[in-house]
Order: C-alpha cells, then structure tokens, then sequence
C-alpha cells in the first residue's frame, strides 16, 4: 500500500501546489482588478470633484451675474424716479410761475379754434375764468365758451370741439420736453 499512498500522497500534494498556484494566480489576478478599480474610482473621483467645482464656478457665475443685471435694474428705476421727480418739480414750478397766466392765455389765442370748449384743469379753476375765456374769443373774433367740468389734469388746459380735442395740458407739454431732453438730462443729473 506504501505505493498506492505514495502516489495519493503525491495526488494529493499536485492537487495543493494546483491549488496553491490557481489561488495565487487569482488573487494576482484580483490584485489587478482590485489596483484598476481603484485607479478608475480615483480617476472618476478627482472627475466628479473637477465637475462640482465647474457646477460651483458656473452656478456663482449666474447668481453674480443676475445680482449684478438686479443692481443695474434698482439703479435704473432709481434714476427714472429721480427723472420723474425733476420733471414733476418742473411742471409745479411753471404753474406756479408768474408767467403762467400768459403762458395758459397764449396757449388758448394760438390754438382755439370758433366753437371750442375750453376745459381747465381743478387747479387752474381760479385763473381760467368766464371772463378769462371771453378775453380770448373778443381778440381772436371767434366763439369759446368754459366747460362748467374740470378736467383731471394738473394743469393747463384742453381745448375740445365736435372734430377734435387738443390736449394743451401740462402733462403733455412736459412730456414732449421730456422725450427731447431726455438723455441730455440723464447725462447731467448721473455722470
């Protein structure tokens, strides 16, 4: 039996150094695999951590770019305010002025036409008068009469009749000043 347990024995020990050698190649093999993973998990990692650092940049990119277009849109409404307010300030100071009577008077002579209704502003009630209106038509030779209703405007006047209505307001003077002005204001108000 030595010589069947010799070559058991000898089966055996093949079967070990197989074994031992399948068991090492593989984890040779594993050691690879597991060295590549983890070289390809380093590389995804350091990817990963270079995209959230895009996504960071471009995201405070954005915010800074919106904060800045909301600064530039407060500054712009700003400066329209402050432009509206010099306008409003202009118009209270013509009709406060004492130029104003003949400014509305001229207004009237230039543009009234025979069988006009001049309408005044609430405002203006004390100074556009009857006698202030027939004034007007006895030198112009034409026909005007007051509307007995004001009109909602701040000054100024309107001059209607069954054609059309010419509006000789304030407002709409200021605003024709205002839109050739514009600019050249801004210029000098903002630099």
């Amino acid at each position: 039996m030595e010589g069947k347990e010799a070559i058991i024995a000898k089966i055996i020990n093949n079967a070990e150094n197989l074994a031992k050698s399948a068991v090492k190649e593989a984890e040779e093999h594993a050691g690879e695999k597991l060295s590549k993973v983890k070289s390809v998990i380093k590389e995804s990692e350091s990817s990963l951590q270079k995209e959230v650092e895009n996504i960071k940049s471009e995201t405070v990119r954005h915010k800074v770019t919106v904060a800045e277009l909301e600064v530039r849109k407060l500054k712009l409404t700003a400066k329209r305010e402050v432009m509206e307010g010099v306008f409003s300030k202009a118009q209270e100071k013509v009709a406060l002025s004492d130029n104003y009577p003949a400014m509305i008077e001229k207004m009237i002579a230039d543009y009234a036409e025979n069988g006009d209704i001049v309408i005044a502003s609430e405002r203006d009630k004390e100074l556009v008068t009857r006698d202030f209106v027939e004034k007007i038509a006895k030198i112009k030779g034409i026909n005007l009469s007051l509307s007995e209703k004001y009109g909602s405007f701040f000054g100024g006047v309107v001059l209607s009749n069954q054609k059309y209505d010419k509006n000789l307001t304030l407002e709409v003077l200021f605003k024709a000043v205002k839109e050739k002005s514009e600019a050249e204001l801004a210029d000098i108000l903002f630099e």
